[in-house]
């Protein structure tokens, strides 16, 4: 099995483990041969806690999305052996592709948005 996430970069530092945080905004079944430096405009974004399924990503309708303009970090590639997925035990691939948003105004909004939604999860690192 194959999947390619998107991932942003966002200051922000989960509660338990002190850890940055990444948000997976999307997620794809192939490679789209995206490169570091490579720029993207992403269209719909929603920063929420999310649930992984075979399907894809699931959110609920009820919250911002944005729109703006990403460079590409980084690619890294990921090996899970015997992964239970609801089809049953298989082995997957992941490519990860990490995002830096570039219009920079939009980054102070999502991270008070998550915070004020997950305190429980979330603390800003601004």
């Amino acid at each position: 099995m194959f999947n390619c996430c998107f991932v942003v970069d966002l200051p922000l530092l989960d509660k338990n483990t002190g850890e940055r945080v990444y948000s997976t905004i999307a997620e794809i079944g192939f490679d789209p041969g995206l490169q570091p430096d490579d720029e993207v405009t992403v269209n719909g974004a929603a920063f929420v806690k999310t649930q992984h399924r075979e399907s894809g990503i699931r959110r609920p309708n009820s919250v911002p999305t944005y729109d703006f303009r990403a460079k590409v970090l980084k690619r890294e590639k990921v090996l899970d052996i015997a992964v239970e997925t609801a089809s049953g035990v298989v082995d997957t691939v992941t490519l990860l592709i990490y995002l830096e948003i570039a219009d920079k105004e939009y980054i102070p909004e999502i991270v008070k948005f998550l915070t004020e939604k997950f305190p429980e999860s979330y603390q800003s690192a601004i």
